[in-house]
């Protein structure tokens, strides 16, 4: 710009000394003297314009550089893989790829395709379909990857369409890809866990620190009678029992972090049940206790097993009356009283 006004300046400063009402020889004395003094002012003016240009140009580089490098520190630093997708022309800038992806020259659809699980490729085009005809804002799919040592791993895979062309198709886009490996890995286990305690036998509730109800399994319903809902967010209780039991059963559980004690309770049909209950105290990552785990075990059946084995090991299966066993545990328990007592013995001949 600068140099456009000199140059411009320069011209009218010809013209008008041409057009000048002057002497021709003044003139040519005036042509010569500017003709000699112009390109030193034009030095003058355009030579710090062009270092003063040179330095911000040579700035912004060092800038970029710094940028740049930050950038990938970030992305290194993050774990994640930063790619730059030409949709066109299938090129694939990658940064901190960790899965060897770059080594993979095959232009197809998604870039990744020959590495991905065979049983994902499906989820992962259907997405990135939905994506170019822009059913949704983001492309986001979690899906299994091959590395360059033929592990599996699972990573998700987020970016965006960021340049089109003026028929909106997409020509450019980019994203991350993370590796959710680890959170994969809790997530199944947390799956197991949850369907091991909705199969529970046994009733299940969560309580918080507070021992109000937060979760309860299928067979608390199912032993308990009633709505989730109805259960939910209420305070810990035990029908028939005094609210000082209750204290006394908390104070016990944060004492020793463990409380176990057979108790009466009903059930959905109303029938009284010898139920055992065991809390458990919870405590995360900080040694803090976050939630109490309550188990209420029926004793119905154990209940009739004690009672027929009782039976069968002191009582003869054939007549029902007390045998041998019981008569002499019986015997010891008398001997043991500051009671008199006397003892018959009758010998039965043919006794059968």
């Amino acid at each position: 710009m600068i140099i456009k006004i000199i140059f411009n300046t320069f011209i009218f400063a010809s013209l008008l000394l041409c057009f000048s009402p002057l002497g021709y020889s003044e003139q040519l004395v005036d042509q010569q003297t500017l003709m000699l003094y112009l390109p030193s002012a034009f030095v003058t003016i355009v030579l710090p314009y062009l270092l003063f240009t040179i330095y911000k140009l040579r700035r912004s580089r060092r800038q970029l550089c710094i940028s740049e490098r930050r950038l990938k520190s970030t992305v290194e630093g993050s774990g994640d893989t930063l790619w730059d997708w030409n949709i066109k022309t299938g090129e694939v800038l990658r940064i901190n790829d960790k899965y060897m992806m770059d080594k993979n020259t095959i232009i197809d659809i998604p870039p990744n395709k020959a590495l991905i699980h065979p049983n994902d490729i499906a989820q992962v085009e259907l997405l990135l379909k939905q994506h170019f005809a822009e059913q949704t804002a983001f492309f986001e799919a979690s899906y299994r990857i091959k590395d360059s040592f033929d592990r599996w791993h699972w990573v998700l895979d987020r970016g965006k369409i960021i340049e089109k062309d003026t028929n909106l198709n997409p020509l450019r886009m980019t994203g991350t890809v993370r590796d959710i490996s680890q959170l994969k890995s809790t997530e199944a286990r947390l799956n197991l866990f949850a369907k091991c305690v909705e199969s529970l036998t046994d009733a299940l509730a969560i309580y918080d620190k507070n021992f109000n109800l937060v979760d309860l399994n299928p067979s608390f319903l199912t032993q308990f009678g009633g709505n989730r809902d109805n259960y939910l967010n209420k305070p810990f209780t035990l029908p028939g029992y005094e609210q000082s039991y209750i204290d006394d059963i908390k104070d016990t559980v944060r004492a020793t972090e463990h409380w176990q004690q057979e108790v009466k309770l009903r059930n959905s049909e109303r029938k009284l049940l010898p139920i055992e209950i065991s809390i458990d105290e919870i405590k995360n990552e900080h040694n803090q206790i976050c939630n109490y785990v309550i188990v209420f075990s029926d004793l119905t059946e154990r209940k009739k097993a004690e009672s027929q084995l009782h039976n069968l090991s002191n009582r003869d299966r054939t007549t029902g009356l007390p045998n041998r066993n019981l008569f002499f545990t019986d015997l010891k328990k008398l001997a043991k009283k500051d009671n008199h007592h006397a003892l018959l013995v009758f010998d039965l001949d043919n006794f059968k």
